[in-house]
């Protein structure tokens, strides 16, 4: 056998082995078009490779044109191929090049039959014989180039086209696997095309004078494709077997999670059960609970056990499977000393089979051997970074081993049951603490009470109840608490509520509440706004006291603090009486002297009314002077109820000073006003708070009756600070005892006629103020009275 027929039989027999091969994967799996598309390119090469050497071995002209013209239609079914392995492979070529590729072939194959010899040559007129690989072959000599030609080189452009298109394209998608193939199998394609059309147009145009042996280049292209489609087989089978892998585990993930969610749906319910049972109930709940996750995990004991502090533990709950010996409730850490010590460390101990146990846990390994334990795994419950109890599941069965995830489940379980031991534990101690507390406020004569304000209920002791009239089995609401409220003082309660709920404070008030039989009585409230977290209010807790007799002795002290203030304004009046007539003689006497003078201008002849008119203007000047001190005077003796407005501490001691000035100038005691020039301002009684500061005064001039002219000096100033306006009354007289409060107490005095009760008083009037009065003993000697009142606030005090 010769070179040429040994490799152009060699090429089509492995080309259609591969065809053979792919056609019977795409008809295994139809959806698999690449390797149809495959069989098909093969079988066109094989084709091609039989017609060239049927070509070489040509005896006449005549066969020669007619093997070209049959071969071509193998050629046509290249072509068709291709299109369709790259389209099913890259699966991004444009149709429209695709589509054109393959309408031009099928028209230039129909050409082939129809316009001479084959699409190549229109007659073929000589052949010439020339060696090739040893073996004298046949060419054409001569022959006239079939004008339809075009047709097929511009099929051959379309192709190219199309696969460049489609190579370019998926290298685009910067997918490292995609541009591999885009490079092994666009590339190499788009190659051999390339070569194989730029070779025959050689042969076609008789530059060279060579055989076709186009199916040398296709080969590279089928190799090339058969490369790629078996890198897919062979990743197919890969994910083939990871997909049976991927089953059988899905397989097995979904048996655990069907285990899961028996497990999860177990512990839902098991955790609703145990959050709504009664504490009584409790250690029934838990024992029929270990029940269910026993035979759920597959063990036959499940014991919960408690630890107390330094180690000491208590089997308290067992159950024990029907069938089996079981094991003793009244077990405790003696019989488990080495377990004891290891699960009060935080340890879990899991004992597989006896021999498991250390040689210093004879005792516990004694134990099991008694009682018939196989094997038992115990973990230990932590609360707070504590061990407070343990939760034991054994087998009397057989010795067995468990995943780390029923260990996990084991831990959820006794969690739950920690959990409720504690809420049971938690109620019986809320239920002690709540009569307990009960007791004592009735004791002290307290109710208590707690408001959820966002489910508008309300609790309240038995004494809070009784102090509202609510009968103790009536469930109580805002609106039924709102209800008890005196009208007039429910919009203020409300708002003063409103105010600690949105601020999350305080609530502290009095109030009067209208019981059912129509009583009414004065309640003192404090309570205390309680949060979540980043949350809005969600309850306020507190206290209600009866302060109806209260009230009752502050009125009664309040009338007696006012007749004593009256008495006292009466004396320090009487005390005044002869500087008051010495201020009432000033204007008295210049009316006299005013009126007289005028009757001797009006008896002139012409009377002179111009002067007349001057005088009777100053007698109505002083007689509104005089008028003014029997006002003033008026006001210190009048007795009526404490009536509060903004006024001017300045403006207040300028009066004060007034109504002193006849007894300071007679006593030549020197007035110093160092006042603050802000204008502070208080709420406060102008005629008491004028009693206290002429009491002051009265009391520093006769601390200085002693003192040389020359040295007697009083002082009034007043400063603003801390929302506190401080009034001070200095002088430099002979001083205070050393105990600076005895000066307050009642009935202490230094002056032989007093009654030793003005400073009390005066301490009184502004504690009933909300300030406070106190003494100081400067360094320089004299004294010095102090008193701080609430000041105002600018915008209210001019308003006020």
């Amino acid at each position: 056998m010769s070179w040429v027929t040994a490799i152009w039989s060699m090429v089509a027999s492995a080309c259609l082995t591969l065809a053979a091969m792919h056609v019977l994967v795409w008809s295994r799996h139809r959806a698999s078009w690449a390797n149809l598309a495959f069989g098909l390119a093969a079988t066109g090469v094989a084709g091609i490779a039989a017609g060239e050497l049927m070509m070489m071995r040509s005896a006449t002209p005549e066969e020669l044109g007619s093997t070209v013209r049959w071969t071509y239609l193998a050629v046509a079914v290249v072509v068709i191929a291709l299109v369709g392995f790259v389209q099913a492979s890259f699966g991004n070529g444009r149709k429209w090049l695709g589509w054109s590729a393959v309408s031009l072939q099928i028209l230039a194959l129909a050409l082939n039959f129809a316009t001479g010899a084959n699409i190549i040559q229109r007659d073929i007129t000589a052949l010439r014989q020339m060696d090739f690989l040893g073996e004298t072959i046949s060419v054409a000599a001569a022959y006239t180039t079939n004008f339809w030609i075009h047709v097929d080189q511009l099929c051959a452009l379309f192709l190219v086209l199309y696969v460049a298109d489609a190579t370019a394209r998926l290298w685009r998608r910067g997918d490292p696997g995609e541009r591999r193939r885009a490079t092994r199998v666009g590339g190499s394609i788009l190659g051999f095309i390339l070569l194989a059309t730029g070779y025959s147009a050689l042969v076609d145009n008789q530059v060279i004078q060579s055989p076709y042996f186009i199916s040398l280049p296709f080969l590279a292209i089928v190799l090339v494709m058969g490369l790629e489609l078996s890198r897919d087989l062979l990743r197919s089978g890969q994910l083939v077997q990871e997909l049976r892998t991927s089953e059988s585990r899905l397989l097995t993930s979904r048996a655990e999670l069907s285990d899961q969610l028996q497990f999860e749906r177990m512990v839902t319910e098991l955790s609703a059960t145990l959050m709504h049972a009664p504490a009584a109930k409790v250690e029934e709940v838990i024992i029929a609970a270990m029940g269910r996750v026993a035979d759920l995990l597959g063990f036959e004991i499940a014991v919960y056990s408690l630890l107390f502090g330094g180690g000491t533990g208590l089997v308290a709950y067992v159950w024990n499977k029907p069938g089996f010996p079981g094991m003793p409730s009244n077990l405790t850490e003696k019989d488990f000393p080495w377990k004891a010590r290891e699960l009060s460390a935080g340890r879990d101990t899991h004992i597989r089979t006896i021999d498991d146990f250390p040689p210093e846990a004879s005792v516990d390994r004694a134990t099991y051997l008694r009682y018939g334990i196989k094997s038992s795994f115990d973990v230990s419950i932590m609360m707070g970074g504590q061990p407070v109890g343990v939760f034991s599941l054994g087998s009397f069965r057989k010795e067995q081993s468990v995943p780390p995830q029923i260990i996990q489940r084991q831990r959820i379980v006794g969690d739950l049951f920690a959990n409720a031991i504690l809420r049971a534990e938690s109620e019986t101690a809320l239920r002690e603490s709540e009569r307990r507390l009960d007791l004592a406020a009735e004791a002290a004569n307290l109710g208590l009470w707690f408001w959820n304000t966002q489910e508008n209920t309300m609790w309240a002791t038995r004494r809070a109840r009784d102090l509202f009239g609510f009968p103790p089995e009536t469930a109580l609401t805002y609106e039924m608490w709102l209800e008890r409220l005196h009208p007039e003082d429910r919009p203020v309660i409300e708002a003063a509520l409103a105010e600690a709920r949105d601020h999350q404070g305080i609530y502290d008030t009095e109030y009067r509440i209208m019981r059912p039989d129509g009583e009414v009585r004065w309640i003192a409230a404090r309570g205390e706004v309680a949060t979540d977290p980043g949350s809005e209010s969600t309850s306020m807790t507190g206290v209600v006291v009866d302060i109806t007799e209260r009230r009752r002795s502050e009125r009664e002290i309040e009338q007696q603090r006012s007749e004593l203030a009256h008495l006292s304004r009466v004396s320090t009046v009487s005390e005044l009486s002869g500087s008051l007539a010495h201020e009432l003689n000033q204007p008295l006497a210049i009316i006299l002297t005013n009126a007289q003078a005028a009757l001797r201008f009006l008896a002139q002849d012409p009377p002179d009314l111009s002067e007349a008119r001057d005088i009777l203007n100053d007698i109505v000047s002083e007689d509104q002077r005089a008028g003014q001190i029997i006002q003033k005077l008026r006001s210190l003796l009048k007795h009526g109820e404490t009536s509060l407005r903004c006024l001017s501490v300045n403006d207040t001691i300028d009066e004060v000073l007034q109504l002193a000035r006849s007894d300071l100038i007679e006593q030549g005691v020197t007035v110093r006003r160092n006042l603050s020039g802000v204008r502070p301002k208080v709420m406060a009684d102008s005629i008491q708070l004028q009693q206290v500061l002429l009491n002051l005064v009265r009391n520093s001039c006769d601390a200085m009756t002693d003192n040389p002219v020359s040295g007697k000096h009083l002082t009034l100033a007043t400063s603003h600070h801390d929302n506190q306006v401080r009034i001070s009354v200095s002088d430099t007289g002979c001083g205070l005892p050393a105990d600076l409060e005895s000066v307050f107490e009642s009935f202490y005095t230094t002056k032989e006629q007093g009654l030793g009760l003005g400073l009390s008083i005066c301490r009184s009037i502004i504690r009933a103020h909300k300030g406070r009065l106190w003494a100081e003993t400067p360094d320089g000697g004299g004294a010095v009275f102090c008193l701080e009142l609430p000041a105002v606030e600018t915008a209210r005090a001019e308003t006020g």
